[in-house]
């Protein structure tokens, strides 16, 4: 089958429809022999870093099977993020966001189809057949601990009780031959499902998808749904068109029918069975040590003909790996800020600061004010609601003048309007994540997973609104009407000067 031939329109299918716009699009670099011992993490980290990275498809890995192969740089351009979101592919910076958050509120639920099969189910290894080390597992960096074949993952489970099924994006590492580690960190839903089925003493049925349709995977892995909401209904209104499943007389969990390889088992309690995953280098673009972590025992193996493992290896920020993060992120956040405070008019979550499936380190915050303390009402809203309660550092506020996509302009107010004495606030004990360099390890291994968050009101004093110094830039009306005189102004071609005779 070649992959590279085509035109696929959104919604796409499957990954391979993913890979196949981008080749259309002179946005795919073929790479023929990359060895999974650190060869392929230098490459996807060299391609992340060109003005217009592209998608990295790695073919012929030493070693593996012929046609076994690894896709990375998926989400690296704002174009590619947008025809994933189902958005115009002009649109860029706090505007897509903005037009993502009125999609998620706009979308229709539309319920997935179970069939009987799909290419998913063109291989299937059982018992004594399953082998996990048949698939490339890249050590993506020096520092790796092992070789991680999850990265870019979709990691399905269902609650005991309530039959809901969740997806989240969490590490996976070889462990062996027919086991493999994950890396949940606690009070993500994963984790609380998972716990729910340890208490009472069983195994908790687990389905990792390795390489899977990019709308699926992004509504699965940036905590786009909520407690008991399903990822396979958001995916499916937001593609306008229903997820298909396969459900698995193993586990009876939903599987994906267009996944490229679902690695199925049972995810045993840390009390039972654990090792040492990593160390790993994680979003915040820093190694973090070898943890303890509970092993799946793997039962199935299910993947199609020459089957693509999907690769989201955190690189150090600023990375435009990040941009369908930090775009998604922003604007779960901003929906959630906004049901609490008013004239809520963005929010970034910036690359500069890390995301890793969260809103991150450096969260911007834009307001019209419309009353004293409004500035520190959405700032810690902001801190504190589902979407950026886990692992963030800085909120800062800024009036609705400041474009918060726009770090010089962010930086300029910070600069010129936050007194830190009075406009700085300091809130301890919040949610962090494991990965978070600065987290003390005594801390860690007594289970305190916390950390301070600073609140920044970088807005002007709401009390000197009306005498606060203007800014010193021509109005936008006067801009318009000065352009419109002069039109030539307005292209990229500059204005040819008649020559001195």
């Amino acid at each position: 089958m070649d992959l590279l031939l085509g035109a696929v329109p959104f919604p796409y299918e499957d990954l391979r429809e993913f890979i196949r716009d981008a080749e259309r699009e002179n946005e795919l670099q073929l790479v023929m022999g990359a060895e999974e011992e650190l060869e392929i993490g230098v490459v996807t980290e060299v391609m992340a870093k060109k003005p217009l990275p592209p998608v990295v498809l790695f073919d012929r890995i030493p070693g593996k099977p012929p046609g076994f192969r690894v896709v990375s740089n998926l989400f690296n351009t704002e174009k590619r993020t947008a025809r994933v979101l189902g958005l115009d592919d002009s649109l860029t910076g706090i505007r897509m966001v903005r037009a993502w958050k009125e999609k998620l509120e706009q979308r229709p639920v539309v319920k997935p189809v179970e069939v009987s099969d799909g290419p998913v189910m063109e291989n299937v290894l059982k018992e004594d057949e399953v082998d996990v080390s048949r698939f490339p597992a890249p050590r993506w960096s020096k520092y790796d601990g092992g070789r991680f074949i999850g990265t870019g993952c979709s990691v399905i489970t269902k609650h005991p009780d309530e039959g809901w099924v969740n997806v989240g994006t969490y590490r996976v590492m070889v462990v062996g031959r027919d086991e493999v580690s994950i890396n949940i960190a606690g009070g993500k839903h994963g984790d609380l499902i998972r716990k729910l089925y340890w208490e009472r003493g069983m195994n908790c049925p687990i389905a990792i998808s390795l390489g899977q349709e990019p709308t699926f995977f992004v509504m699965g892995g940036y905590q786009l749904t909520g407690w008991g909401e399903s990822v396979f209904d958001a995916a499916g209104g937001i593609r306008r068109k229903p997820v298909k499943y396969i459900v698995s007389e193993l586990t009876g969990l939903p599987i994906p029918a267009t996944s490229e390889v679902v690695l199925e088992g049972e995810l045993i309690p840390t009390w039972v069975k654990s090792v040492y995953d990593g160390p790993f280098g994680e979003w915040p673009g820093y190694v973090t040590p070898a943890k303890k972590c509970p092993v799946v025992k793997v039962k199935r193996i299910y993947y199609r003909d020459n089957p693509i493992i999907q690769g989201n290896p955190p690189l150090k920020p600023p990375l435009p790996e990040a941009l369908a993060i930090n775009v998604v992120s922003s604007a779960a956040l901003w929906r959630e800020v906004e049901q609490h405070v008013p004239e809520v008019k963005g929010v970034w979550c910036a690359n500069e600061g890390g995301t890793g499936g969260v809103a991150g380190f450096w969260v911007v915050v834009s307001i019209k004010q419309r009353y004293p303390g409004h500035a520190k009402q959405a700032g810690l809203a902001a801190a504190a609601c589902r979407a950026g309660a886990y692992a963030g550092r800085f909120v800062i506020v800024v009036d609705d003048d400041i474009d918060p996509s726009n770090l010089q302009e962010v930086v300029w107010a910070v600069a010129t309007r936050c007194d830190p004495e009075k406009d700085i606030d300091i809130i301890r004990g919040c949610w962090d994540s494991p990965v978070d360099p600065l987290l003390d390890p005594k801390k860690a291994e007594e289970g305190d997973i916390t950390n301070t968050r600073a609140i920044i009101n970088a807005c002007r004093p709401y009390h000197r609104l009306a005498s606060f110094p203007p800014v010193a830039t021509a109005d936008k009306e006067l801009v318009e009407k000065v352009l419109k005189k002069f039109p030539q102004l307005s292209g990229d071609k500059r204005m040819e000067l008649p020559a001195h005779r």
